[in-house]
């Protein structure tokens, strides 16, 4: 679900789950990943909000994640990385 905040606000939005986070909690999330088919189309289709991020045919969004994105933001909240598994959907 981190794929539809908006990438200006994506900080913002990491504070607020670091903050319910119990000590030593763990985040995982599973999110698009940039180079994805779906992203293809959506560039195809001039559905591009900003870069990596798209409206999508139903009025949600989508941002397309790389580590070079998240890690940053992760940083600045005192978050710790712990693995990072990217994989691309391809026709």
């Amino acid at each position: 679900m981190l794929s539809a905040v908006s990438p200006m606000k994506m900080s913002l939005a990491l504070q607020n789950v670091r903050n319910v986070l119990k000590p030593s909690g763990t985040l995982l999330f599973r999110d698009y990943a940039m180079g994805d088919y779906a992203q293809e189309k959506l560039a195809k289709k001039c559905q591009i909000i900003s870069n990596n991020f798209y409206v999508r045919g139903d009025g949600t969004c989508a941002f397309y994640f790389s580590k070079v994105h998240y890690q940053p933001c992760l940083k600045e909240m005192a978050l710790t990385l712990w693995k990072s598994v990217c994989t691309a959907n391809r026709l």
